[in-house]
């Protein structure tokens, strides 16, 4: 996957999946039950609440294209073509659904479960979007200028930073329940836009420890198209000179290799450990 500031074909599917349905979440969930779990649409939400400016949906899309103006001006092109091209994109979503989809209410009489849909597929949805360097624009915007500009270097701390000033105006605001489905929902999308982004970089860390070593990376290098790295070692209880192979691969090369190294090397020993953090080549660009 593409995670450089280049934008590829595939970059622009997932991108646009993505934000229609960010969108949609925003402006048929978190806009009619007071969601203000942090971003540029819950910061919408609440100054339309507690001014009457505008509908939530008109001042995010606002909001979203003054930030990306001001992106350009104190951060040059650092926060990618991805980013802009998503911002863009659900500023000009979310107005579409305002301007042919006329506001309404809730479209359930339960906010707990509209919060659960709409924190779940926002999670997946925004780990979709990290996962190939690009974000909905908004606060990051915001947090990589504070991160440029103060003493504050960590931008998850300054995204926090945001966040918390939107939470904590949804309970003056809105009152304490939408206040405390706001700080619920922030936390559960965190939650899950972590877990979420681990099951999409997980691979298998493969140890072998064997006697036929040439057959096996053979395998890896020839057939499954990875490196593999050598090892000569020797058994304490058997004094057999062994060779450890060490190699990196996805999950469906993982269960293909098992098989292959049970038919190579029946006593064989093989360690395999999950990894969600592998760069080099054929995996994430090195840091």
């Amino acid at each position: 996957m593409n995670k450089t500031g280049k934008i590829t074909a595939q970059d622009i599917m997932i991108i646009t999946g993505a934000i229609s349905v960010m969108a949609m979440l925003t402006y048929f969930f978190n806009i009619p039950n007071n969601f203000c779990f942090g971003g540029i649409s819950g910061f919408a939400i609440a100054i339309s609440g507690a001014t009457g400016f505008g509908s939530p949906a008109t001042l995010a899309a606002i909001i979203n294209i003054v930030l990306l103006f001001l992106g350009f001006i104190f951060l040059g092109k650092s926060f990618g073509i991805k980013s802009t091209y998503a911002s863009l994109l659900l500023s000009f979503e979310l107005a579409m659904l305002e301007k042919f989809i006329p506001r309404f209410g809730t479209l359930t009489n339960e906010p707990l479960i509209e919060l659960i849909f709409s924190v779940i597929l926002n999670g997946f949805v925004s780990a979709s979007l990290f996962n190939i360097g690009a974000s909905s624009g908004g606060s990051d915007i915001i947090a990589m200028i504070i991160k440029k500009y103060t003493a504050l270097n960590n931008i998850g701390k300054a995204l926090l930073a945001c966040d918390s000033i939107v939470i904590i105006s949804c309970y003056f605001i809105f009152g304490i329940q939408s206040g405390m489905f706001s700080t619920m929902g922030l936390a559960v999308k965190s939650f899950m836009i972590d877990g979420v982004l681990e099951r999409f970089n997980l691979c298998k860390y493969f140890t072998i420890i064997t006697t036929k070593p040439a057959e096996i990376c053979d395998y890896i290098t020839k057939n499954l198209g990875r490196g593999a790295t050598e090892m000569d070692a020797k058994g304490y209880f058997t004094n057999e000179d062994k060779t450890v192979i060490f190699t990196v691969l996805n999950r469906r090369q993982a269960v293909m290799l098992q098989h292959v190294v049970k038919e190579i090397d029946p006593h064989s020993f093989v360690m395999i450990t999950n990894t969600s953090e592998v760069m080099g080549k054929g995996f994430r660009d090195i840091l």
